[in-house]
């Protein structure tokens, strides 16, 4: 078999997601009330943070077939954690693949996490590279080194 290079058909129809800088070029600053209220879905105090409604119906819709569906709650945890276990990572992985710009930009705003704080979670889980990055490079605080 012949290896794959960038002339390759799969390369062209299935292109590599980029990859994420590193956290310390991410904002770590939580979310202002102006900012909740205007950037957010939620509708009182008990749909952000852990209990992000954003988040919430993100896991509901990307993991429909589970058998125990995640909760905004586990994903909160998967955050903050050290060493992420399988289902940590997992739950990080399915959100850094599917979860669309404006759903990152309304559960920072929810409070689930900082900028710094979801791509440090990322890096820890070995998912730097996902479909995320596009959008969260976008907001790193400064610019790209030359060798990135």
């Amino acid at each position: 078999m012949r290896p794959i290079d960038g002339n390759d058909r799969r390369t062209r129809l299935y292109p590599r997601p980029p990859t994420l800088r590193a956290p310390e070029v991410f904002a770590d600053a939580e979310p202002t009330a102006h900012e909740t209220q205007r950037l957010s879905r939620a509708r009182g105090p008990e749909e952000t943070g852990r209990g992000s409604i954003t988040v919430e119906l993100r896991l509901a819709r990307s993991c429909a077939g589970w058998g125990e569906r995640p909760t905004s709650w586990e994903f909160y945890d998967a955050i903050r954690a050290e060493k992420p276990d399988r289902r940590q990572r997992t739950i990080l992985h399915v959100f850094s693949q599917e979860t669309e710009w404006y759903e990152l930009i309304s559960a920072w705003a929810e409070g689930a996490y900082t900028l710094r704080q979801l791509v440090a979670a990322l890096h820890r889980a070995g998912h730097a590279q996902c479909r995320a990055a596009r959008a969260l490079n976008r907001w790193a605080l400064a610019p790209p080194a030359e060798d990135e």
